[in-house]
């Protein structure tokens, strides 16, 4: 049997946190999407930058701040920022008011569905019923055939 070969790009192959090091629960450096928007936001300005000034030329290749900016930007407006980095001239605090304004926008609607379903346990106990039921229509068949090939 031949394994198929891993195919990761090599800019998200490892996701920084919010201290620089690798994104983990363990680590206490995650960005909770889900938290209310003060909250999102006040995870966000922890984003570890150096102390470099708004008009110093920055290096996005070693930016943790830019390294999570970059998997919510569209290509064009990573273009941007990186040429500003390079040009000198964005203050990080700025950077990370845009990924703030841009996660809230992005993880607003799943947020709010996550509330509600958080507050509605019956719809959830219902959703995850659901589920249950349709994961065992789908294992069964084939729990029977091992079982059968097996001996059991």
């Amino acid at each position: 049997m031949v394994l198929p070969d891993a195919l990761i790009r090599e800019h998200v192959k490892l996701i920084p946190g919010t201290d620089g090091r690798k994104m983990s629960k363990s680590y206490g450096n995650t960005i909770q999407v889900f938290a209310p928007p003060d909250q999102l936001r006040k995870s966000i300005m922890r984003i570890v930058t150096d102390s470099k000034s708004p008009d110093d030329v920055k290096d996005p290749e070693t930016c943790n701040l830019f390294a999570i900016y970059r998997h919510f930007a569209s290509p064009a407006d990573i273009e941007q920022v990186q040429q500003q980095y390079l040009a000198g001239g964005l203050a990080y605090g700025a950077l990370k008011q845009t990924l703030f304004e841009r996660l809230n926008e992005i993880f607003a609607p799943a947020r709010e569905r996550y509330n509600a379903l958080m507050q509605d346990t019956d719809q959830l106990d219902d959703i995850l019923g659901d589920g249950a039921h349709q994961a065992r229509s789908l294992a069964r068949p084939m729990l029977d055939a091992i079982r059968a090939r097996v001996g059991v």
